[in-house]
């Protein structure tokens, strides 16, 4: 029994005291003949089993260092987790774990997270958390933007299916400082306000005007949906226009409009349609149906006089951005496409497989498939030409094609 009692304590002494190992780099997998692009590749665990992985998004910070999400659904909860390594030795500089990504907003490096109620600001090189906060109960999935400095979260409380109202946040970056400017609530006509993350620019007096869609739900009512835009001076803290039921076509597009300041245009897609508004007014400049099916705007772009956007059947198209005219519609992947990223005169996206399309044609110049499916998009380092991407099981470091 003495010797029993001594063995006992000796072991849960040294558990309880023995440092916690540094992580060594992760050594490579070599990479076989015919995968002549793949400089190297990694595995995302210590083991390779499967497991239902939720990729977020990838960048390179101001220090050239990777940095990536791997998150995983299912029981017990949803939890996210961003690393960051050395791209040259494929070292773990860092880890952050906290719960499931909704959206993220970079600038410079500093990341806001939003993960819904909870909210971080994190140093990208160091991984700490420069500030923490949380929001009460609210329902949905809220999502944000950015503008200089400026960080800005949506907040539906209620029902998902008809909230109750939205809080308009917004905070600077560097101080989590929120405070609410205003509130989306029901309306005389009984639809319910569903505010959605803006864009900003500012106007010729020097104010910041930020520009977003208004969803309105009214389960008993008929239209039952409808789509608003407006314009909020947040300067001066006023409305200053609002196209009410722009459209009745439901619509899953979180991402803010875009703005072309120069020409004095908003541009905003629903699912199916894209349109085109006076920026100043608000007035509808034209609109295109697309004919295409399928979820339009979750990644959208104004590019060299074209409003661009790949769809979720993989159908990369390009509007004329004076007249809205389509000018090429190419297929490209299947229907999961992921942060596409436009490069140069190149379009990079993931879709199970890296898929690579020429800007100016719509045409696909290049695409891999690796071990897994690529998922979360891509980062790319035009200046040592190559980019990274992950899979399920593999972090890749590939040679960006010659062409």
């Amino acid at each position: 029994m003495k010797y029993t009692l001594i063995l006992f304590l000796f072991y849960f002494g040294w558990v309880g005291c023995h440092p916690k190992p540094v992580q060594k780099p992760v050594k490579p997998i070599p990479t076989k003949p015919e995968d002549s692009v793949v400089l190297w590749k990694i595995p995302l665990f210590q083991d390779t089993a499967p497991r239902d992985l939720i990729h977020f998004d990838m960048l390179l910070n101001s220090h050239n260092q990777l940095v990536y999400s791997l998150g995983t659904q299912g029981n017990p909860y949803n939890y996210e987790t961003l690393r960051c390594i050395d791209v040259k030795t494929r070292e773990v500089i860092w880890e952050w774990t906290g719960s499931a990504l909704q959206s993220w907003e970079v600038i410079g490096d500093l990341a806001y997270i939003n993960q819904g109620r909870i909210h971080d600001c994190l140093n990208l090189l160091t991984g700490d958390v420069i500030w923490h906060n949380s929001h009460e109960n609210i329902s949905g999935e809220p999502f944000s933007s950015h503008y200089k400095d400026l960080i800005f979260s949506m907040q539906d409380y209620g029902s998902s299916q008809e909230p109750n109202r939205t809080d308009f946040r917004i905070a600077n970056i560097h101080a989590g400082d929120w405070q609410i400017i205003f509130t989306s609530q029901r309306n005389a006509e009984g639809y319910s306000g569903s505010v959605q993350a803006p864009t900003a620019y500012i106007d010729s007096l020097g104010d910041t005007i930020l520009v977003f869609q208004d969803r309105r739900y009214g389960m008993q009512l008929n239209p039952w949906y409808k789509i608003e835009l407006k314009a909020y001076n947040l300067t001066q803290r006023k409305m200053v226009w609002e196209n009410f039921n722009i459209s009745n076509e439901v619509s899953n597009i979180v991402n803010p409009p875009r703005i072309d300041e120069a020409k004095k245009r908003v541009y905003f897609y629903t699912d199916e349609t894209a349109f085109c508004f006076d920026l100043e007014t608000g007035a509808e400049i034209w609109k295109v149906d697309s004919g295409l099916g399928g979820n339009l705007g979750g990644s959208y772009f104004l590019h060299d006089g074209k409003l661009m956007t790949i769809n979720d059947g993989g159908m990369f198209m390009a509007l004329d951005e004076e007249t809205g005219t389509i000018l090429f519609s190419e297929k490209q992947g299947g229907c999961c496409v992921e942060n596409a990223k436009i490069y140069g005169d190149r379009i990079y996206f993931t879709d199970s497989e890296i898929f690579i399309a020429d800007v100016n044609t719509g045409k696909r110049t290049w695409k891999y498939w690796g071990i897994g499916d690529f998922r979360g998009g891509v980062a790319v380092d035009e200046a040592n030409k190559v980019m990274y991407a992950s899979t399920d099981y593999f972090l890749y470091c590939l040679k960006l094609p010659e062409y």
